[in-house]
Parts: structure tokens; sequence; C-alpha cells
């Protein structure tokens, strides 16, 4: 895939080190020791994310800047392409704050090659005494109402049309994919709030969803601060043919978003096959949608981006340990809601070598059906590190449900059940584990005097790593780079990017510092070559500029 540039980001709308040695790099994300701690060198200082302010208005300049540093965020005030393009080679910007009167021509800067970094977020600001008296609430607070509001209409639908969808999983996937090609975040919260609004038809229906009239109404009738409406009619015209999907810089942010709307409900509403199909099956069934419901640069990086999150899709499946087909296949759909595809087994046999091999975010073992084969289950499950065990029984006995907990059961689900909330449930109680492992997962800090970073990029290679790499220069240069099971994949450096990224990392020698994280999302990458070649290249350039000198 071309490698895509981030300019439509706020739309038209050492010696050269030897990398066949191995380094060994300590466990980068576990928790070190209070000793371990005591003995390692200080942590590198927090990159310092500032704000930039991209406007003419002096008030604005005058007013806004000091009371950002006075809030501890640094902020740089540009009027014009080539005061942003300065900043961004020397900053580490985390904002981009545009006003009103500079849009249009940001927009243009921005399409013509200026450039933002990779996942910052870029706001609109008409007036500091509008924005303030617009805003009683907090947007957050609001958008997670409205989006429980749109939850409940969703369930309304459904119950009615007799169809069930699966509008979590939709909904992540056009959140993530939203990211990586940099929406906004009104625009992100707008597809997902779109997604919710769409009815799913039967199986095999050639219509993508029903009723589009009603939710293009619905849409209106919430007056969120971005077109919703327009974006569900982009969808439709996608579906019928009636519009091309096309790519490129330039490219509206209302057009990105339908393609990303329209080829995630493809794949999870509209395509056949069972929600945890084989991945090749998955990619195939994508590339084939390539030029009728998204373009090739959208479908890849949504196959990317899948690819990059395999792992992790594993672990949202829930286990089902049952003889009972009937209760099965009716909590699958609640489930699935929820963004759990329900995997059923029908035995201890069939139970065990699964779930060591794909250990599921839960496993539900049915002692009515299965009896003393549960038990003997419970004892083996119970090895599997993170993973929630519940027991369905059925009696309401007190005593019963204590014994399962002393057993080692998680939660006992009992008489009567509810398939919907035992669903939430075991979805929340899934997101509290997975915060949980976030936060015993740290990032691994040093600087390049102890450890090169030629070094560090072969070790992560090796070690076949995903993880984002913040660099910063002593003099305040700052750089991103993106290893997806040990590959690069994305650098960005300033005004380099891809390759030369790269190359400009490796002319600081010694003076930098650098931070590590685990991801499981990605930019769209703009690096191809082998993770090998381009450390090689860089240190050749860099010897040569040095005999140079």
């Amino acid at each position: 895939m071309k490698p895509r540039s981030t300019r439509h980001k706020m739309f038209a709308s050492s010696e050269r080190a030897d990398v066949r040695s191995r380094i060994e790099l300590p466990e980068l994300f576990e928790v070190a020791s209070d000793e371990q701690s005591q003995a390692s060198e200080p942590a590198a200082p927090e990159v310092n994310r500032a704000v930039l302010l991209v406007t003419r208005s002096p008030a604005f300049k005058n007013f806004l800047v000091p009371v950002f540093k006075r809030e501890g965020r640094e902020t740089f005030a540009v009027s014009s392409r080539e005061e942003i393009e300065l900043v961004l080679s020397e900053q580490t910007i985390g904002h981009i704050l545009v006003s009103q009167d500079l849009v249009e021509e940001f927009s243009k800067w921005m399409a013509d090659g200026a450039g933002a970094p990779v996942g910052v977020e870029i706001s609109v600001l008409s007036s500091v005494s509008g924005t303030l008296l617009d805003n009683p609430a907090s947007y957050s607070k609001m958008l997670r109402a409205l989006f429980s509001a749109v939850q409940i209409m969703a369930e309304d639908r459904l119950a009615h049309a007799g169809v069930s969808a699966p509008f979590a999983l939709v909904t992540r996937d056009v959140r993530d994919l939203a990211k990586v090609f940099g929406l906004r975040r009104v625009a992100t919260d707008g597809v997902q709030v779109a997604a919710w609004l769409l009815t799913p038809t039967p199986p095999a229906t050639p219509a993508p969803f029903r009723d589009l009239g009603r939710s293009i109404a619905q849409a209106r009738a919430l007056a969120f601060p971005w077109r919703i409406d327009t974006l569900l009619e982009k969808t439709r015209a996608l579906f019928a043919g009636e519009e091309r999907p096309t790519a490129g810089a330039t490219l509206h942010e209302i057009d990105v978003a339908a393609q990303i709307l329209a080829i995630a409900w493809y794949r999870h509403a509209v395509g056949v096959g069972d929600a945890v199909e084989e991945a090749a099956a998955v990619k195939g069934r994508l590339r084939a949608a390539v030029g009728r419901v998204a373009s090739l640069e959208v479908v890849e990086a949504y196959v990317r981006m899948l690819e990059s999150a395999g792992a992790d899709s594993e672990r949202r499946q829930v286990v089902v340990v049952s003889l009972n087909d009937d209760m099965v296949k009716e909590m699958s759909p609640r489930f699935a809601r929820m963004g759990h595809p329900v995997v059923q087994k029908h035995s201890m046999t069939e139970a065990r070598p699964y779930c060591e091999a794909t250990p599921p975010v839960a496993v539900l073992v049915d002692f009515a059906t299965l009896g003393m084969e549960a038990a003997r289950l419970s004892v083996v499950l119970r090895l599997i590190p993170n993973v929630m065990l519940y027991a369905i029984v059925d009696s309401s006995d007190p005593a019963v449900t204590l014994d399962l907990i002393d057993a080692g059961f998680d939660d006992v689900l009992a008489p009567p059940l509810d398939w919907d909330v035992v669903a939430a449930r075991v979805s929340r109680a899934a997101r509290g584990m997975a915060r949980k492992q976030a936060r015993e997962s740290v990032g691994f800090r040093g600087t390049f005097a102890s450890f090169s970073f030629v070094d560090l990029i072969q070790s992560l290679s090796q070690s076949r790593k995903s993880v984002r790499v913040d660099l910063l220069r002593g003099d305040g240069e700052g750089a991103v780079i993106y290893l997806d099971s040990g590959r690069l994949v994305h650098g960005r450096a300033g005004t380099h990017a891809g390759n030369e990224a790269i190359y400009r990392v490796v002319t600081w020698a010694d003076d930098g510092s650098f931070t590590v994280e685990p991801v499981s999302t990605f930019p769209v990458a703009n690096i191809s070559d082998p993770t090998e070649a381009v450390l090689m290249e860089g240190c050749r350039l860099f010897d040569e500029s040095r005999a140079e000198v």
C-alpha cells in the first residue's frame, strides 16, 4: 500500500553497530521490583507535549499563551505554514488548536504537505467566551449520555425487528480505524454514534441495513455537532454503488469516515462468516470490497490494524462449556453485542486444549449439564492466568454459590438468568482486568548514552515487540517510531518521515533519551524496508556525514 501522508489529518475539510549482534534487553513490560528500581538509572523526564496555537489574533496570542504556560502546557503561537513546520521540527506537540479565522488556510497547508504528527488531536477555537459559554457540561460526560441513549434506542429497534447486531465490534473498529486516519475526536465519536443508529437486515439479505430514512431522521434529531446524517447518506451511497471510494491527502473528513463505517459494517454486519473465523478469510473478504465499499488505502489500513490486534481480539472470546445448545444459542447474540464472540465446547476434552492454546477472557462452566466433569474442568482452568471463571448453576442455594467461590470461581450465575445482564457483567469485568493489566505494564526508559538507538531498535526487533518509541534529543527535537512485532513500520522526526526519520535519529548519536510503551494499533505504515536494512543505511549515512566534516 502506498504510504499515506498525515497531511489530511485536519482534512480538506556511535560507531556503526553490528546489527547482526544480539543484545539482550530486559523484559520491558513487567513491573520492576523495589531492589531493581533502586538500582536502575533515574527515569528519563516525561516528553513535554506542547500546544501549537495557530492564529493571527493578537488577543489569542497575548491571552491564551501565558494562561496555557501558567497551567503547565508550553504553547507556541504561529500564523503561517513556515512557522508551523519550524515548530513541528523542533518541538513535541501534543495538541493543535486552530482559531476559526485560519481553519481554511490551515487545511490547505495540511493538504499541501505541512503535516501534523501522528495521533495529535486538532481542534478549532472560535472564541474564548463562546467556547466557555457553549460548554456548560463536560463533553465526555455528555458523550457518555449520548452513547447510552443511542444504545437503548438500538436495543429497542433490534427487539422489534427480530435481528441482532454486533454494535460493540463495529464501534470498536471504527473508533480505532478513525484514529489511524487522524480524524478529529468529534468525527471519531460521530462515526460511533452513526453505527448505533443503523439497523441490520437478516443474513443473506442484499441490503446492508434497513429503514435508513429513520436512522437519518434520528441523527438529525440528536443535533450532534458533526454531520452524522450526511455520513449515513454517504455510507449508503457507497453500498449502492452511487459513489466510488477514493483515496488521497485532500479527501474530505466525512468521506474518509463514510469508508471507515462502510467497511466495518461490511465486515461485521453484512459479510458472511463466523465472528471468530480465520484471519485469512477476514482479510480476503475485506480486500474483495476494495473499490466498492472502501478504497485500497482504507481497506489495507483496516487489515493491518486487525493483524496487529490479532492477539487482543482472541482474548475477547468467551468460552462456554455446556451440552445445552439452546442456552448457548440464546446467550451468544447478547455477548456478541458486547464485543465478545462465544465459542461453545461440549466437554472437558474439547475445552481444555482450546483454552490453553487460545486463552479467552472468560469461561462459563455449565454445572447443570456437565455435573462432576465441570468440577474437574475448573481445577485445570484455574491454572490459566488472567481468565475469569464463572459457574452456571440451576440452583439459587447460597451454600452452592459459596462452595463454588471457595473452589476458585470468580462468580456464580444462578437462576433466574438474564443473559443481557450476564453479558454486561462479564464485559465490565473483562474491561477491569484489561485496565489492571495495562497498569501493571510499564514502559522502558533510558538514554542513548547507556543504550544506543541502534541497539535499542535491534533488540526490540529481535524480541518481536509491538511498541511505540518516543524519542527526545537534548535540544528538544522529538521523534516517534512504531514497531509491529519487531518490524519498523512508521517513523516521524519533525519534517522527516519513514526511513528518513530513522536516519535522522541515528545522527543524534549519544544525545537522546527514549520511552518505550506497548501498543496494539499503529498509524499507516511509511516504512516498508527490512528493519536491519534501514538501520544499516542510517549508520552508513551517518558515517559518511562525519567523514566529510
